[in-house]
């Protein structure tokens, strides 16, 4: 099995084999390499990591063997300023891309969410079930708690070197605000992620909920395991901390609770690991003070602590070891941490360990059996920063008050220490994790995104069986909050389906998706703002619309309009950009601006289809006790829907003499002026208006209709009362300008169709079913099956992957387009259809 790491460093065993320089954070990354490279070879490992541009160091594909080992990992390089963590560059996508191209791996692990070559690796990663992001501090969280109760005035203030560097207080957890968007929309993306706390798993939850998350401990560095700590050996009440270089590691509470523990123990004295930021010997070094040094030096002047505290500077492995031996207590006063390192080196030498109770340490540090926690980082403000200074000092003072007990807690904290940093476990867990992943079939892995205005009764049936198909892998973001209207008419679905999210509600998540999905269907917005950074990166798009003319494609004239669709849609003619047609008249309006070429489909809407027993639907239908036609119109009452049509129908078969019922359902603007009309026509008895209906009273409605007529004109971008209509059995009339009607009804087989503009073919029509019922019954049934069998949520989500699945093998859009209408079904390519009475030759040219 080939595996990726990412990692923010370059190892220690890499740095020295390589001339590079040595950093010894993440210690505990040497000691899972130290493993893995110590299996039984199951693993063959690959090491990216960042290098300083510049620096003509240049690293690929380098052979770097385990110390006294034969065992090797390969390693590769990219070029990253790894200073400035909080700054993105899309230059590191391709370079990542070119690693990952080049290994193939089946698992790619991160280590790290907060830095910007996490997040570009979970951009560029193809199949986002076989990334693995491994947590560590979480940023997002650190962000809030980085400040750690400094006074305001401090906080707010800012040295010369601050000002020179731009990185004041304010500065810095602003640049961990910034990490922690890339971070968040890293998480989003990643199909897997591991853990080994409650609180980082309930943080990444949020994030992404439907990551897996498998808990996993980690292996420290090789140099902690097998020494004790004995307490004949420390240094008589000294205290150790292994970092302090910035607010969030606590070492101002630390300082503040000094007083307190020197006036019980004089002999009292902290060492600090790390670089000192209180140095002032000599002119650089004043210039250099940052302003949480300069807090320090007063806390350090004002309660005299200049001889009772040591900053030891940067230690390796070894001298951080031996500090730890000589220390009688370590502690860590963090404001938040997930599951400090060296907390679990201290308890794993048996040491005495005092600590705040924050974040995720009491997954691994159990008050009271392992040692003493402390009431940490609670509230801002100065009042806060004197209660848990006072905290920490009553827990040093009670460790130190009770000899017996500290030796009850330094065995218990040996013993959890070996049992959560236990190397052949983690090691083994590794592995389970690492197959898990692996086998894992890659179809499932395919991610889908639907970006659009808001979820609704026509779109869930589709969007519920592509999240059946996909097992979790898809996903609705909705970008605003539904219409009153829309809601009034019975559009909102009752309850949010789980795969739905609100871009206005979880903005990084929602676009970390967008950002990563393997596909984004895109459609109903007309912010392009959504889709526009995938567009411009050359990653798969498939957009959903209507039509762009829908008053005229005349209109396709206007200068203007032709520029925004060229922004918008002709740029794009030769990317991975692909078009679901939902309506006839799609393909034919985006062929004038010359988008799409070769890459247009048929789509629709589709509402619930439902299954009868056609036999017995059909011979229910009919009005009253006298079982006459029933006739049905359903929609709002406005210009273009034509609802005067459905009166002049009914006057035009009263004239006539025919038995026949029509019900109207809807509410609008027209229909004072509707009900005026029906009077002066003497329909009374003939028509009766429903008013408006619940979704599910229309569909009663239309199991006992006979004959549903359909009399929008072209501004009916699909209309997917067709689709209803004919699901339950109603013979259709309606006009061919709808944007459903092509790609649903061959006229004469399971409806019938007028020309736009020829209203006496409309009731010339109607008047032909009233008549004849066999007739109406069977295309009415034709009707039913043409759902039932093609134009349903089931088929289009299963003709849609297998587009999709075309797309992301690169052999989509080499489809040879049909000449006809027969061919109509959802994801097949799109017929050109033209509109009646313009010559698509003389206007559109050579067919594209």
């Amino acid at each position: 099995m080939k595996v990726l790491w990412l990692c923010n460093i370059a190892l220690p065993m890499i740095a020295r084999q390589l001339g590079l320089p040595v950093s010894h954070k993440e210690g505990w990354l040497s000691g899972m390499a130290e493993a893995l490279l110590a299996g039984n070879g199951e693993v063959k490992l690959y090491v990216a990591f960042p290098v300083s541009p510049g620096s003509g160091q240049e690293v690929w594909e380098r052979v770097v063997r385990a110390e006294g080992s034969e065992a090797f990992l390969i390693c590769y390089g990219f070029p990253e300023n790894a200073d400035q963590a909080e700054k993105y560059s899309r230059t590191l996508e391709p370079e990542l891309k070119k690693i990952v191209d080049r290994v193939e791996p089946d698992v790619i692990h991160c280590f790290g969410t907060e830095y910007p070559h996490t997040l570009a690796m979970c951009r560029v990663a193809p199949e986002k079930d076989r990334l693995l992001l491994g947590l560590q501090g979480l940023c997002t969280c650190c962000a809030e708690a980085y400040m750690a109760n400094l006074p305001e005035r401090t906080a707010g203030s800012a040295t010369f070197r601050d000002i020179l560097k731009r990185d004041s207080l304010r500065r810095q957890q602003r640049k961990f605000f910034l990490r922690g968007v890339r971070e968040r929309e890293a998480a989003a993306l990643a199909g897997n992620v591991t853990g080994r706390t409650l609180w980082d798993e309930s943080q990444t939850r949020k994030w992404n909920p439907r990551a897996r998350y498998f808990g996993m401990n980690e292996t420290l560095r090789t140099v902690f395991y097998g020494p004790r700590w004995r307490e004949e050996n420390c240094v008589p009440h000294s205290i150790f901390m292994s970092q302090g270089d910035y607010p969030l590691k606590g070492l101002h509470y630390m300082l503040l609770a000094m007083p307190a523990v020197l006036e019980r123990y004089p002999d009292a004295r902290l060492y600090v690991a790390g670089a000192s930021l209180v140095e002032w010997r000599t002119l650089k070094q004043k210039l250099k003070l940052s302003g949480y040094g300069k807090y320090l030096r007063e806390l350090l002047g004002e309660y005299g602590l200049w001889d009772k505290v040591t900053f030891l500077g940067r230690l390796d492995q070894e001298q951080m070891l031996a500090r730890y031996l000589k220390s009688s207590l370590y502690v860590c006063a963090s404001s938040l941490e997930n599951s400090p390192n060296s907390l679990g080196e201290a308890m794993l030498l048996g040491m005495p360990c005092v600590s705040a109770d924050v974040g995720g340490i009491p997954s691994m540090f159990r008050d009271g059996i392992d040692g003493i926690t402390y009431k940490g980082f609670r509230q801002e403000g100065e009042e806060g920063l004197r209660e848990t200074a006072g905290n920490l000092a009553e827990a040093i003072l009670r460790m130190w008050d009770n000899p017996e007990k500290q030796r009850e807690y330094c065995e218990n904290a040996a013993a959890h220490g070996r049992d959560t940093h236990d190397r052949e476990k983690n090691y083994r867990r590794l592995l389970e994790i690492y197959r898990e992943m692996g086998e894992r079939k890659r179809e499932k892995a395919v991610r889908v995104v639907f970006v659009s205005n808001y979820i609704n009764h026509h779109q869930i049936p589709f969007c519920n069986a592509m999240d059946k198909l996909l097992e979790g892998g898809f996903t609705f973001i909705q970008t605003e909050p539904m219409e009153e209207e829309r809601v009034r008419m019975g559009w909102h679905a009752a309850r949010r389906p789980s795969y739905v999210h609100c871009y206005y509600e979880e903005e990084d998540y929602c676009r970390g998706l967008i950002a990563g999905c393997d596909i984004l269907l895109f459609g109903g917005t007309d912010d392009e703002s959504y889709a526009v950074q995938r567009l411009k990166l050359g990653r798969p798009v498939i957009r959903v619309s209507e039509r762009l003319y829908k008053t005229g494609q005349w209109k396709a004239v206007s200068p203007r309009g032709l520029i925004r669709k060229y922004q918008d849609h002709t740029r794009y003619r030769r990317g991975p950009v692909y078009l679901l047609c939902a309506g006839a008249y799609v393909a034919s309006d985006f062929r004038i601006i010359g988008a799409y070429p070769g890459k247009k489909y048929c789509w629709g809407y589709f509402p619930e289809t439902r299954r009868y027993d056609a036999e017995a639907l059909l011979a229910g239908k009919g009005w009253g006790e006298d079982r006459r036609p029933c006739l049905l119109w359903a929609a709002r009452m406005i210009d273009w829907k034509h609802p005067e049509l459905a009166l002049e129908t009914a006057a035009y078969l009263k004239e006539r003499k025919l038995s026949f019922h029509m019900n109207i359902i809807g509410d609008g603007e027209l229909r004072p002026r509707m009900e005026e009309t029906a009077k002066r026509l003497g329909l009374e008895d003939w028509v009766t208006f429903l008013g408006y209906r619940e979704p599910e009273e229309v569909r009663e409605y239309m199991e006992k209709a006979d004959i549903f007529l359909f009399t929008s004109d072209r501004q009916e971008g699909w209309g997917a009362v067709a689709n209803e209509a004919m699901n339950s059995g109603c013979a259709l009339v309606a006009n061919e300008m709808i944007g459903a009607v092509p790609y649903l009804v061959n006229s004469g087989e399971n409806g019938l169709v007028y020309q736009d503009g020829r209203p006496e073919q409309l009731f010339s029509l109607t008047e032909r079913l009233v008549k004849d019922k066999i007739l109406c019954r069977n295309l009415g049934k034709n009707a039913y099956e043409t759902i039932t069998q093609c134009w349903n949520a089931e088929n289009a989500a299963e003709n849609l992957m297998k587009l999709i699945r075309c797309i992301l093998n690169g052999t989509a859009g080499r489809e040879k387009l049909p000449s006809g209408r027969e061919s109509a079904v959802p994801c097949g390519p799109a017929p050109m259809i033209g509109e009646p009475g313009m010559s698509a030759k003389r206007i559109f040219g050579k067919r594209r």
